[in-house]
């Protein structure tokens, strides 16, 4: 409920204020001192919410706004008490408080409407540093209101909901049978090389966090799909060019046994038909994998190394963004920590972020846009802890395409963020 209320203060207090000005501004008070109907079915609304706060019974996002909505009400009726006080009156003028609730009300869904979203990004962020501190996968749970969810099949996951518990502002932890995190292709090279997290090639620091993999996959071509021992890949899949097959699962279910609202179902397919990478695909694939595995443990490397890092790393992963966004997808986040950890591997580098769209809609339009999303790359970067005086972000929009723009798969090619060391 605090950390609720340490993101919502401004609307309470806000909500606060209109109480004390409708105390103000209404005199008319219940004949013989009696309590208004309306007062009295709210305040019966209230106490069976508390009840329900205090049970847990409504779960995720439900239960922020109910949170909040006790707030809201509790705000109103001390606005309105410390009103009635600062004029002289009577408690029993309450008869027309009621109307000064309908703006209060307003103002409780706008408030929940802007700061829900921000209340679940900082704690997502969080709950990844107690997951990352704790040795877990930073990527493989969710936020839903001020509950998380951790898939029963984490490694630790006793520890990891522990870590989780204690983290500021979680309100309890759930089990699920989703995987929230998917394998990415560097995950899987780390684990078929069989090498200690120590020789993670983006750094040490970073404890092997490349995202979801499971024990014993080989390595992964740019489909996800496993190779051979040659290198070469199975048939064309059907399922994302960025994970490797997973097995079915079933719907979320918390650490109780009360469902969470069931999510998109996965495949019921336990394994998805292979995909047949092209020959230059697989190449570039196979060059990548074999660099990065070349790379010393630790230590600082040269801006040539660094720079065939950097290309390698997104061979293997791209950084994407939404449709006409500069919201980064949360696998692309882990793209960027790998980035990160790289860039701080050559210190006396710097580094020109570019920004690139595909040719459709205006050159104006896609200019700023792919500006905007340089922009927040460097921005994530230096979060990272990169210097950023290092960084130059510079957005291209649509005039360096690297490949043509007359088909779909194309113009996602060209939609790009590229690094180039100086």
């Amino acid at each position: 409920m605090i950390y609720s209320l340490s993101h919502y203060w401004f609307w309470l207090f806000a909500i606060f204020v209109g109480g004390l000005t409708t105390a103000l501004l209404t005199r008319q008070a219940e004949k013989n001192g009696r309590i208004s109907p309306w007062l009295i079915w709210c305040g019966l609304a209230f106490g069976l919410g508390l009840l329900m706060a205090l049970l847990n019974v409504l779960v995720g996002r439900g239960g922020v706004w109910l949170e909040t909505g006790l707030a809201a009400f509790a705000s109103f009726i001390f606005g309105a008490g410390a009103g009635v006080v600062a004029r002289g009156g009577a408690l029993s003028e309450h008869r027309n408080w009621a109307l000064g609730l309908i703006p209060c009300v307003l103002l409780w869904f706008i408030g929940n409407i802007f700061e829900l979203p921000r209340l679940e990004d900082g704690l997502t962020r969080a709950v990844g540093g107690a997951v990352k501190n704790a040795g877990g996968d930073s990527q493989n749970f969710s936020v839903d209101g001020r509950d998380v969810l951790l898939p029963n099949s984490a490694p630790d996951r006793t520890a990891l909901a522990e870590a989780i518990g204690k983290t500021d502002g979680v309100r309890f932890v759930a089990g699920t049978d989703w995987v929230f995190s998917e394998t990415p292709v560097a995950a899987s090279v780390a684990d078929s090389a069989e090498t200690p997290k120590a020789e993670n090639p983006v750094g040490a620091d970073k404890k092997g966090d490349l995202g979801w993999a499971d024990p014993g996959k080989r390595d992964y071509g740019p489909s996800g799909a496993a190779l051979d021992s040659e290198g070469r890949a199975p048939e064309k899949s059907a399922r994302s060019t960025r994970t490797a097959p997973r097995k079915k699962v079933a719907s979320w279910t918390d650490a109780g046994g009360s469902g969470y609202p069931s999510a998109k179902k996965a495949d019921d397919s336990s394994e998805a038909p292979p995909v047949k990478a092209t020959p230059s695909a697989r190449d570039k694939t196979r060059a990548s994998i074999a660099l990065l595995k070349s790379l010393p443990p630790t230590g600082v490397l040269d801006k040539t190394a660094c720079q065939a890092a950097l290309d390698a790393t997104q061979v293997l992963d791209k950084v994407e963004f939404r449709s006409g966004s500069v919201s980064i997808h949360r696998a692309s986040a882990y793209v960027l920590d790998s980035l990160a950890a790289l860039l701080q591997r050559c210190p006396e580098a710097k580094a020109e972020i570019g920004g690139h769209t595909d040719n459709v809609g205006e050159e104006d339009d896609n200019r700023d846009l792919s500006q905007r999303r340089a922009d927040r790359v460097a921005k994530y970067l230096t979060d990272e802890g990169v210097a950023a005086d290092r960084l130059t972000a510079v957005g291209y929009g649509a005039q360096k395409p690297i490949v043509s723009n007359d088909d779909e798969d194309g113009r996602s090619k060209n939609r790009r963020i590229e690094f180039i060391l100086k």
